[in-house]
């Protein structure tokens, strides 16, 4: 896109510099400038408080300098009928959703003109952002008689749909859709645009960003992160003491050895979340709980009441100081 000082027609997108940013919107006449929220320069406004809007010029530019968009070869092919854009704009006065990075008003401005959301400022920011390690993790009790919530994933749909087990279904379902919650409340994602694939491993994957599902006993939990992640959930159960050899690698069976008989069963139930945590993390194949050494690996433990039920939830990430567990949702 080039940018120049010159007059705008009708259906020109346009911007000005307010302050480190650039301020976008769509020229109609000089009393009529529709724009996704005002100049920042105008006033500091609630993100939540934005709506597409009009402005006079003046208001827009509000002392600085016009600049009209001129489309590369490549851009001019996209770019609408002006008349089509001024419509487009104009359908969209009142809208809200604002989001600095995702839907600013960069990204409104090219939409009207070319069709398609863009905003190089957002794109330059995040490729400035350094890796988010962070992991946050959303917990909720799975509705008993709620009807089944709509799942945006067309594939992942049609997954559940076939799943013969009801109870298993019902579980799958609001795990999914926590999933969905999860994306939109923690990364500001659309998750009607979200792409999934599922692995060899029957593992579901996003380009987006990693995430980790479990779900036991009428409670669901789901791990969204930058970086691989691993979750499980498991209702407070206690764990024979002939299963240990099976479970329990040679260091945390000599960890195992020191306790009494109250703290054992308990010792079991932990490990093996944290277990399934981990073997989640590094996306395995076969689960072999007494392979995986727990005591060595980064995981954060939590025991939690939902419902009326407790609950045992592990976390493996790369950086578990930086893992927040969210208070649980209601689906």
């Amino acid at each position: 896109m080039i940018w120049r000082f010159c007059e705008p027609k009708p259906g020109d997108m346009i911007r000005v510099k307010a302050g480190a940013v650039y301020h976008y919107g769509i020229y109609v006449t000089d009393d009529e400038i529709i724009q996704f929220g005002l100049n920042p320069s105008s006033g500091q406004v609630a993100a939540k408080d934005l709506s597409v809007c009009t402005s006079s010029i003046d208001g827009f530019l509000l002392g600085g300098f016009l600049e009209v968009a001129y489309p590369d070869k490549k851009e001019a092919k996209k770019r609408l009928n002006p008349t089509k854009t001024v419509e487009l704009a104009r359908s969209r006065i009142g809208q809200k959703g604002y989001d600095i990075l995702n839907n600013n008003c960069e990204h409104f401005a090219y939409e009207c003109f070319a069709g398609t959301k863009r905003s190089e400022q957002a794109e330059a920011a995040k490729d400035a952002m350094p890796i988010r390690t962070r992991a946050d993790v959303y917990v909720a009790e799975i509705p008993v008689s709620s009807p089944l919530p709509y799942i945006n994933s067309r594939e992942r749909r049609a997954e559940i749909k076939s799943c013969t087990n009801e109870r298993v279904k019902r579980e799958k379902a609001f795990a999914w859709a926590l999933l969905e919650y999860a994306a939109k409340d923690c990364l500001s994602l659309n998750v009607k645009r979200l792409k999934f694939k599922k692995q060899e491993n029957g593992m579901w994957t996003c380009p987006s960003f990693c995430f980790s599902i479990s779900h036991s006993h009428g409670a669901v939990a789901v791990a969204i992160s930058k970086m691989p992640i691993g979750v499980d959930i498991e209702k407070m159960l206690s764990i024979k003491p002939t299963l240990a050899k099976q479970i329990l690698s040679s260091e945390e069976t000599e960890r195992y050895e020191t306790l009494n008989d109250e703290e054992k069963p308990l010792y079991l139930t932990k490990t093996w979340v944290l277990k399934e945590s981990i073997f989640k993390k590094e996306g395995g194949r076969v689960f072999v709980p007494n392979k995986i050494n727990s005591i060595s690996s980064a995981t954060v433990f939590r025991s939690l009441s939902i419902g009326e039920s407790d609950f045992a939830l592990s976390v493996a990430s790369s950086s578990p100081e930086e893992t927040v567990i969210h208070d649980p949702v209601n689906l």
